[in-house]
This record gives structure tokens, sequence and C-alpha cells, in this order.
């Protein structure tokens, strides 16, 4: 991505893109799940004001992030706008995610037999079925 940073009064404005290739957990599976990001970003920096809690935002509002001493942290405002841009739920393709079930059953199906010869093992098994 790129970013160009004009300064305005005492903070900044940042317009570009973000561009990124990641890789999530899916949240069913656990297996990765790759995502391309690309978002156009509009940011201002403002110099944090105590008494402005509230700021009217127009529709068109820029996120606003703070202008902290005399600096800006653009990544920073990277991370956030990346972190806004994620899927907050990624799920691996219905292909993955059936593999994915086939090898938790037979797992399932591992620790039910594992059971069945702890029990056989146990001298005492004889005397329960009994």
């Amino acid at each position: 991505g790129l970013l160009s940073v004009v300064r305005r009064g005492a903070g900044a404005r940042a317009e570009g893109r973000l561009v990124a290739d990641v890789v999530q957990t899916c949240v069913v599976s656990g297996e990765p799940v790759p995502a391309h990001v690309e978002e156009v970003l509009a940011l201002r920096f403002e110099p944090l004001d105590a008494e402005a809690d509230e700021v009217e935002l127009e529709a068109d509002a820029l996120d606003v992030m703070p202008v902290e001493g005399d600096s800006i942290d653009l990544g920073e405002a990277l991370a956030q706008a990346l972190a806004v841009a994620l899927d907050p739920y990624p799920r691996a393709t219905p292909e993955v995610l059936e593999r994915a079930r086939r090898l938790l059953m037979s797992e399932e199906e591992a620790e039910r037999l594992a059971e069945g010869a702890r029990a056989a093992a146990n001298p005492f098994a004889a005397l329960k079925k009994s």
C-alpha cells in the first residue's frame, strides 16, 4: 500500500490504499484461511482535546487518530485499519471443513477404541459384565 501524508494545522491527513495478503485461522476447524485485503484509507490525525469528547462527524467522516506529542503513528493506524478490514469469523472452504470433520471423527473413533482396549486390559472388567 501507499499513503500520502499532508500536514493540516496541528494535525495531518493521510490517504491511500491498504493492500495485504494475510492468513487467518478458521473459527470452526482451526485450519489456515488465506485472505486478500484491499482498502481505500482516509485518516485524519488530530491533537487530543480533553474538552472535546464528542465530535460531530459528517456522513463522509474520516477515521480520526490522535497526534501524540508532535508525531503521528502511521503503523498503529495501519494496524487498526487492517484489523477492521479482516473477517471477524473466517471460515475455511467447505472442502477443507469436510476434511477437518472427517479427521476429527476418526480421532474420536480412535479414542473410543483406546477406551475399549483399556477396559479389556482391566482385570475387573469381566466382573462388571457379570
